[in-house]
């Protein structure tokens, strides 16, 4: 009796240990979730038969190798913050992270994932210790389960992200070298500039995906949107591919058509926010163009400037004014309130509403930006008197109603002041949505793909030409009139054309891979103004 207790419990264990690496599986190596799946489960299969086989292997004779548990117990403590990343973002991958600890100090970090993430922080630990102390129980007690833990340590190291990133950047794949080697097409040629300037107003949707536009069980929570884009040039086959895809990324590719990459293996903003060097110097980006043609540029954010080092590539590409955290006043923080991500949407409208209102009485074209923040997963963030949806178990759905109606407002301002006919109003997610509650439905519904549409741009129509964030940059530019040669701004080809995207070259998930690590191309987007 007392051996099948044992034996029960020894089962109980080896089953929890299977079940957390099934997990992870899927987590990480993309296994199905639905275990009765014809591709799960041959592996569940073999996870039971490892159960059983530990269950019935006779207790062990000789001490356990300490070093190789002290070893298992190292590779799955560095691996836990990248399960958090996962579990929490969907996305894990050094390189963002290193961008993030380079434009945000380390308490900021800690700032952040308390607030949003720390619950689950929490439970990942916890599940984490648990997890350690059962293959540790099995490994002092049951022979021959170190062959697990070897097993178990070689592929928790050989599949860490920091490995993967060592080889993506040391041993770079066929599409990595392409895509460098035809860096001398990554140019900005105008043949030819519009007579009448007309204003551009970009409006920047955290996070805010087409599906959310699309999809049926989503529509409602988004109704002002899509009234807009009924009336607008509309791409349907935005895809995002590696560095546009998180917010700072975002803005970079679509104003300069060139990801955002790390310049070295491990530095990222070679501008830091102490620092006044610039980010991507040497690229011509869409301030730039304008700039020259006499624009007047203002950039309106709800966080703050100096994360991720807006401020530094803002003002180093052009723009003349730029409005974020920082310059908002103690009483506009008593009425508005404070986030955590920065002062409310609210009023980052509020002041471009009043900005457009200035601008209409200059007779100077204008490039007016807006980044929002209140549709950040998890749940978003809502504001005093943002009060949709309420009942609603998640903030989200408040959040997307709220930017909905603030992005109709400004439009619907703009037509008021009579600048419709002369102004470009260009709508865009700043990449797709991180994990959250309506993560399953975006993900069910077919490919997901960025929003983006442009009103006052010609006839409305739907244009589903195969592209990325940063074939926008053109786009933007032939909207406005610009002739560009090849159609081409730096990596990004304008949709409007007919000219082929690096997207539709290469397929969007080959493209990705080949940007991806791509320290070379990473360098020569960095480099000063006397290197090659």
């Amino acid at each position: 009796m007392r051996l099948m207790f044992f034996r029960a419990v020894r089962f109980f264990v080896l089953f929890y240990i299977g079940a957390v690496i099934y997990r992870i599986g899927a987590l990480f190596l993309g296994w199905s979730e639905r275990l009765s799946s014809p591709e799960a489960l041959p592996i569940v299969l073999v996870i039971l038969a490892l159960v059983v086989l530990f269950t019935l292997v006779p207790n062990r004779t000789t001490p356990a190798s300490r070093w190789l548990l002290g070893l298992w117990v190292l590779v799955f403590s560095l691996s836990v913050p990248f399960l958090i990343l996962k579990y929490a973002l969907g996305v894990n991958d050094v390189e963002s992270l290193l961008v993030f600890f380079e434009g945000n100090t380390v308490s900021a970090a800690v700032e952040f994932g308390a607030a949003d993430f720390g619950l689950l922080a929490f439970k990942v630990i916890a599940f984490g210790i648990s997890f350690l102390l059962a293959t540790a129980f099995v490994h002092l007690r049951v022979q021959y389960f170190w062959v697990v833990l070897v097993g178990l340590s070689g592929a928790f190291m050989a599949l860490h992200p920091v490995s993967e990133y060592f080889r993506r950047v040391n041993f770079p794949n066929a599409q990595s070298v392409e895509i460098y080697e035809a860096r001398s097409d990554y140019k900005v040629e105008i043949v030819g500039r519009p007579t009448n300037k007309k204003n551009l107003v970009i409006l920047y949707l955290e996070s805010l995906e087409r599906g959310y536009v699309t999809i049926p069980e989503l529509q409602t929570f988004t109704k002002p949107l899509q009234q807009l884009v009924r009336e607008s040039v509309d791409f349907s086959d935005v895809a995002q591919v590696h560095g546009t895809h998180f917010s700072a990324a975002g803005v970079v590719a679509t104003q300069c058509g060139v990801p955002l990459l790390p310049g070295a293996t491990f530095n990222v903003f070679e501008a830091r926010v102490d620092n006044k060097n610039g980010v991507y110097n040497q690229v011509t980006c869409l301030g730039d163009v304008l700039k020259e043609d006499g624009y007047n540029s203002s950039f309106f954010i709800s966080s703050d400037l100096d994360g991720f080092s807006y401020r530094t590539f803002l003002s180093g590409h052009s723009w003349d004014e730029l409005f974020g955290d920082d310059n908002v006043t103690d009483e506009e923080r008593q009425e508005y309130g404070n986030k955590l991500w920065g002062v409310a949407d609210e009023l980052v409208f509020k002041k471009a509403h009043e900005k457009l209102t200035a601008l209409a009485e200059q007779d100077v074209p204008f490039l007016l930006a807006v980044e929002t923040v209140a549709t950040h997963g998890p749940d978003g963030f809502i504001y005093k008197n943002c009060n949709d949806f309420a009942d609603h178990t998640s903030s989200l759905p408040a959040a997307l109603s709220c930017t909905s109606k603030h992005v109709l407002d400004l439009v619907n301002h703009v037509d008021d002041l009579g600048l419709s006919n002369d102004t470009v109003i260009a709508v865009m997610s700043d990449h797709l949505a991180f994990k959250n509650v309506f993560t399953d439905t975006l993900e069910k519904n077919g490919p997901r793909r960025n929003l983006f549409f442009l009103l006052n741009a010609g006839d409305k129509t739907v244009i589903n030409k195969s592209s990325v964030a940063y074939d926008i940059y053109p786009t933007l530019l032939e909207a406005l009139g610009y002739k560009l040669t090849n159609s081409r701004g730096n990596m990004g080809v304008s949709m409007l054309s007919d000219k082929p995207s690096m997207a539709s070259q290469y397929g969007v998930e080959k493209l990705s891979s080949g940007i991806e690590g791509n320290r070379e191309l990473a360098n020569w987007l960095w480099r000063n103004a006397d290197a090659p």
